[in-house]
């Protein structure tokens, strides 16, 4: 199975596959190697992993065999000896299955645990700390609506020059409609972004 959303361990972030993917066939092949042989070397801490359920990916190869001249087609999947285990989980095995809701909240909830969103959000504070335009700055501090019956959790809030700003750090992708709902709660509830 084709993943898309994948973690580089040793720098804590996201890969754009998309971008990973612009490489040489050459350069994809050396990765494809060195991703395989560190997994080999110490299966406790692996390259890449499955950011829906952390466990290691390795890159692999497909090649046309049927066409001349075809080029390869690289993709990331977990290891299989972990995915043809009866009792291994991951949600993107059953992600076709899944609203886009529930996609969205995997996603918003794998991106929120990632040590990179956390220093992101720390970045942000302190930044605003610096700044004494700025006070009564919180870390995801609850911001209901109006009316009471809504309610969200900016990843930072602040004050500046008495109008409420809010600060959300988005690492991963996420759909257009998501951003845009986030958008209209704080115009709505008079928060600005």
């Amino acid at each position: 199975m084709k993943l898309v959303h994948i973690i580089d361990t040793d720098q804590n972030m996201w890969i754009d596959v998309d971008v990973f993917f612009q490489q040489s066939e050459m350069e994809l092949t050396q990765w494809r190697s060195q991703i395989r042989e560190r997994y080999k070397r110490d299966k406790t801490k692996p390259h890449l992993t499955c950011a829906w359920c952390q466990s290691p990916v390795i890159l692999s190869r497909r090649t046309d065999h049927m066409q001349v001249n075809s080029s390869a087609t690289f993709f990331f999947k977990h290891i299989p000896e972990l995915e043809n285990n009866p009792t291994f989980q991951c949600p993107v095995k059953h992600i076709k299955q899944l609203s886009e809701q529930e996609k969205t909240a995997l996603k918003y909830q794998i991106a929120k645990e990632t040590r990179q969103h956390k220093l992101l959000k720390e970045n942000i504070y302190k930044s605003l700390q610096a700044d004494e335009a700025f006070s009564d700055i919180h870390i995801e501090q609850v911001r209901k609506s109006i009316d009471l019956k809504q309610w969200r959790r900016p990843d930072v809030s602040s004050l500046y020059k008495k109008q409420l700003v809010v600060f959300e750090g988005q690492l991963s992708t996420t759909f257009l409609n998501v951003i845009i709902d986030r958008k209209i709660f704080y115009q709505d509830n008079n928060d600005i972004r």
